[in-house]
C-alpha cells in the first residue's frame, strides 16, 4: 500500500527544499521504539502526515508550510504513535473485514499480497484518512510527548502544533479532523508533560 501511495503522489527530489527540510527535521530518526522509519514529502496543500506499520512516514508539504520544525516533529511522533499503538492496524483490519471486495479476495484463499493495485490504494487511503477515536487521538498525543522527550526535544511542541493549526486553519481537515476537541487535546498534552 505504501508503494502504491508513493507511485500516485508527487514526491520531490532529495535536492528539493521540502525534502532537505524534512531530512533535517528527521536527522538521526531512523528508529523509534524498534520501528525503522523512512521519510518522504508529498507535494500537496493538504495539512497532513501519516505513518504505516512498515515504517513509511509521509509528510505533506502543506503541513511543512503550516508550522516550524519542532511542531512538524511532534506531528510525526503523533502519527508514529498511531502505528505503534496499533490504531492504524485496527483501521486496516476493519477495512479488510468489512469491505466486500476484500472479503471476496480472502474468501477464495487470497492473501494481502494478492490484492490488486486498486485495493492496495484503498488500504493506503484508509491510513491517510483514518478517523481515530477520541481515546486513540489522545493516546497518540501522549506518545508524541514521550517521543519528543526521548529525542531531547521540547514536549510542548505537540501542544503548540495543535494551537498553530487551530489558530490558522480551524479544526477541519487533515491532522485536526479528529474526535476530541482541540481544547481537550491541549489539556491532555499538558497533563502528560506535567506527569499528571
Amino acid at each position: 500500500a505504501a508503494q502504491q501511495m508513493d507511485g500516485q503522489s508527487n514526491i520531490p527530489a532529495a535536492s528539493n527544499a521540502y525534502s532537505r527540510r524534512l531530512a533535517r527535521i528527521t536527522q538521526g530518526l531512523v528508529n523509534i521504539d524498534g520501528m525503522n522509519l523512512n521519510f518522504k514529502v508529498y507535494i500537496s496543500e493538504e495539512i497532513n502526515a501519516f505513518a504505516m506499520a512498515d515504517g513509511t512516514v509521509r509528510v505533506y508539504s502543506g503541513l511543512l508550510d503550516a508550522m516550524p520544525d519542532d511542531q512538524v516533529l511532534a506531528v510525526i511522533g503523533h502519527e508514529v504513535g498511531h502505528v505503534k499503538l496499533k490504531h492504524s492496524y485496527r483501521q486496516m483490519q476493519q477495512k479488510l473485514l468489512t469491505d466486500s471486495a476484500f472479503a471476496a479476495a480472502v474468501s477464495v484463499g487470497g492473501t494481502v499480497g494478492e490484492l490488486t493495485a486498486g485495493q492496495l490504494g484503498q488500504l493506503g487511503q484508509t491510513v491517510i484518512h483514518a478517523q481515530f477515536s477520541q481515546k486513540d487521538e489522545l493516546a497518540s498525543d501522549k506518545y508524541a510527548v514521550a517521543t519528543l522527550r526521548k529525542l531531547g526535544q521540547d514536549p510542548y511542541a505537540m501542544k503548540r502544533a495543535i494551537e498553530t493549526l487551530q489558530a490558522n486553519y480551524g479544526s477541519g481537515g487533515g491532522f485536526l479532523s479528529s474526535h476530541p476537541s482541540n481544547e481537550k487535546r491541549v489539556a491532555n498534552i499538558v497533563a502528560a508533560i506535567e506527569g499528571k
